[in-house]
């Protein structure tokens, strides 16, 4: 009898153990091996870097409470921050202009939500800045998880030296071949603009900004 009640209790304490985890993955064996693991990443942590589980378990914490605010404040943008999202979010848009009666378009990338407007970045010297000086009407075109943006704007200059820094901060791959301190940069923010967001399943979306 004190046998049986033994291996009863015995096989109540594997049943916990497979319960928490799987029966191939977890045992007394595996688990050792993990902590072991544990260690060893640690120890490496430590030695290589200067920090601990600990810390980069502080890290991963903070970094995910981040995440789920910046999640939550996407889900309730509106307006102009609903457009800058999807165009952020979408990394590559495509600007249309008109160059002596015939329209031209590229890929843009640069994006920026600074002091409540919405702002692209070029180079100067390039076809695209004459382009804006002669006729700043242009469209921007873009999808993003199966719905696509267009927006029709003016697009005014903007020669603020922290604007420029701004854009270089949030996209520092520019870094490398712009300047703020120079007129490497052409600053544009969108003025007068109607952007129509638009998918198969739902009803077009107007925003005005």
């Amino acid at each position: 009898m004190i046998e049986k009640e033994s291996l009863t209790g015995r096989r109540n304490e594997r049943r916990k153990l497979v319960a928490f985890g799987g029966e191939i993955e977890l045992g007394f064996i595996n688990l050792g091996v993990r902590v072991a693991n544990l260690l060893v990443a640690e120890e490496f942590m430590n030695r290589e870097l200067g920090i601990s589980l600990a810390d980069l378990a502080a890290y991963l914490k903070q970094h995910a409470e981040t995440m789920m605010l910046e999640l939550e404040k996407r889900q309730n943008a509106d307006g102009i921050e609903k457009v800058y999202y999807f165009l952020n979010d979408a990394q590559t848009y495509y600007l249309a202009t008109v160059d002596n009666g015939k329209p031209r378009v590229r890929p843009f990338g640069t994006i920026l939500f600074h002091d409540d407007k919405l702002y692209i970045q070029t180079g100067t010297g390039k076809n695209v800045v004459r382009q804006i000086s002669e006729n700043p009407a242009v469209e921007i075109c873009a999808m993003l998880n199966g719905a696509w943006i267009r927006i029709a704007a003016e697009l005014v200059e903007d020669d603020d030296h922290d604007v420029k820094v701004a854009m270089l901060e949030k996209m520092p791959s520019l870094k490398g071949m712009y300047s703020a301190d120079d007129d490497s940069m052409k600053m544009y923010y969108l003025k007068d603009a109607t952007a129509v967001i638009s998918s198969f399943t739902t009803e077009p979306q107007v925003i005005g900004f």
